[in-house]
């Protein structure tokens, strides 16, 4: 009988995880989400990549002074 295999999580434990704790450190924030709940890390869906809206908000753009 061939049963399901789990998913295997070590793809999150030894590349994902370390990674956003390594931002973390150098001072970003991260929000730790749901697979299957776009809106718990702030998107509409899972195609965005980028939270564009928190980018823009801690980005300090230039000031023309001309």
């Amino acid at each position: 009988m061939n049963r399901p295999r789990a998913k295997p999580k070590w793809d999150y434990d030894l590349v994902e995880r370390p990674f956003c704790e390594q931002l973390k450190a150098m001072g970003w924030q991260w929000i730790e989400g749901d697979s299957d709940v776009p809106e718990l890390t702030k998107r509409a869906n899972f195609r965005e990549v980028s939270l564009k809206g928190r980018l823009d908000a801690s980005a300090e753009w230039p000031v023309d002074t001309s």
